[in-house]
This record gives C-alpha cells, structure tokens and sequence, in this order.
C-alpha cells in the first residue's frame, strides 16, 4: 500500500486532512526519538511484519 493511501485512509477515518495525519506522526516520532520519516517507518514496520508472518 501506498504512503499517501495509508494517509487518505487514516485521515478519513480521524475526520481530518492527511497532511494532520502527517504532521501528527512527524511529532510521535519525534516524542519517541525515532530519527526516522514517517514514510520510512511506516516501510520498515511494514517489512518487519511480512518477515514476522513467513516465518
């Protein structure tokens, strides 16, 4: 699935913007010490999931 569809589905669903979505993420992370971009984080987790699940 596509960052900005992940985007689009969370902000449809919180009844907001995806750029909110974003930037609410932007500060989790940031509050988290993750020196990451959500993009990233989100592509990372999601790769740690399919490995989990073959396995």
């Amino acid at each position: 699935m596509k960052y900005e569809l992940i985007l689009k589905i969370l902000a449809e669903k919180n009844n907001c913007s995806p750029k909110e979505i974003e930037e609410e993420m932007i500060k989790a992370l940031q509050l988290a010490v993750v020196g990451t971009t959500p993009k990233s984080f989100i592509t990372t987790v999601s790769q740690e999931i399919k490995t989990i699940h073959r396995n």
